[in-house]
């Protein structure tokens, strides 16, 4: 008992020896470790705040470019048309005539018909029953929209319906286009006198009035004849295996 009573006692005198001659000290240390943890978990929480409203931030700026890089797409696709409209004006200037086309980014919404990759039903509230419409996927040639039951019907390249006026390489040899497959497409009747030559550009001509002209379609892959008549091979820009949102060309 005396020994417990002893050492209680001992504690006690160097608990109090400590508090007089060490207690500012150690109450300053105690401070400064909870000050630690304090600005601590200041610094984390604001940098908690600071990433989640970068990445909100970030966010509102991604979809504010992405707005502005698709209206910067349709400008682009709208002066490809007048350019090529001017030029043919300037070549004959009797000829002068309205030309107001516009432009409607249209949201897919299901295939046709399962498996078939190439039909799609679109979203487009604009719809006349009466015409055909150009589309246009990242700037290139992506196929037709067609009347289906008085639904629009996407047509893309490679479905044997798709059918569009073009013009090849620098001599603008005419063909017409029929689909193949997801990578190739085929110009028929294009003369046999005009050259035509693997690697040449093939282009809208607008004369089918689905599409402006200059709109870039492939290149020239393979040449043959038939009938009288050359055929091109062409392998696509466009790819149709994305299919999401589109451009439809409404030439009025």
């Amino acid at each position: 008992m005396n020994r417990t009573i002893f050492s209680i006692i001992l504690l006690g005198g160097v608990f109090l020896f400590t508090s007089l001659n060490y207690g500012e000290n150690i109450k300053n240390y105690i401070l400064s470790i909870t000050n630690r943890i304090k600005l601590t978990y200041l610094e984390t929480h604001q940098d908690i705040d600071n990433f989640f409203n970068t990445m909100v931030n970030q966010k509102e700026l991604i979809e504010k470019l992405k707005m502005e890089n698709e209206e910067n797409k349709r400008l682009a696709l709208l002066g490809i048309g007048f350019a090529n409209e001017l030029n043919k004006l300037i070549a004959n200037y009797k000829s002068i005539k309205k030309f107001t086309p516009n432009l409607y980014l249209i949201r897919v919404i299901s295939y046709a018909k399962f498996g078939d990759l190439f039909k799609f039903w679109i979203d487009f509230t604009n719809f006349d029953e009466n015409k055909i419409y150009g589309l246009i996927q990242n700037g290139f040639v992506a196929g037709v929209v067609v009347n289906k039951n008085s639904k629009p019907l996407a047509l893309l390249n490679g479905d044997d319906k798709c059918s569009y006026a073009v013009n090849i390489g620098k001599n603008q040899a005419p063909g017409i286009i029929k689909g193949v497959n997801k990578n190739e497409l085929l110009a028929d009747f294009i003369p046999s006198w005009v050259e035509v030559k693997i690697g040449d550009e093939v282009v809208t001509s607008g004369l089918d009035k689905i599409f402006f002209s200059g709109i870039k379609v492939g290149i020239v892959t393979k040449i043959e004849y038939s009938q009288g008549y050359k055929v091109a091979t062409i392998k696509p820009y466009a790819n149709i295996l994305n299919p999401s949102y589109f451009y439809i060309i409404d030439l009025k």
